[in-house]
């Protein structure tokens, strides 16, 4: 059985365009479970894997993407400490370059 006890996952995020309150995502690619949140006003996104539904396990590779302004991707493995962090640093988005036809 999965354990339920709590797990916490923190990221940071910086980077050119990173904007507050920008969407991102927590993915559990184990148990495919999906988690949608936004970026706190300190750039932060927390989650507490005793929340996911399908719970997690110790070796559990969770991603982390964040999208829209800037963008990226991270992962942690879920190791036995009690809270686990990483940072990332987000690229910003460019238009698209027009092309003549």
């Amino acid at each position: 059985m999965a354990p339920t006890h709590s797990k916490i996952l923190k990221v940071t995020v910086s980077g050119t365009g990173t904007a507050a309150s920008q969407d991102c995502s927590w993915f559990n690619r184990t148990t495919g479970e999906k988690v949608k949140t936004v970026l706190s006003g300190d750039k932060i996104s927390v989650i507490d894997c005793a929340n996911l539904v399908s719970g997690y396990s110790v070796g559990d590779i969770i991603e982390f993407a964040v999208y829209g302004p800037a963008y990226g991707m991270t992962t942690i493995t879920i190791s036995n400490k009690l809270s686990q962090e990483a940072s990332l640093s987000a690229t910003q988005q460019t238009a698209p370059v027009a092309t003549s036809i």
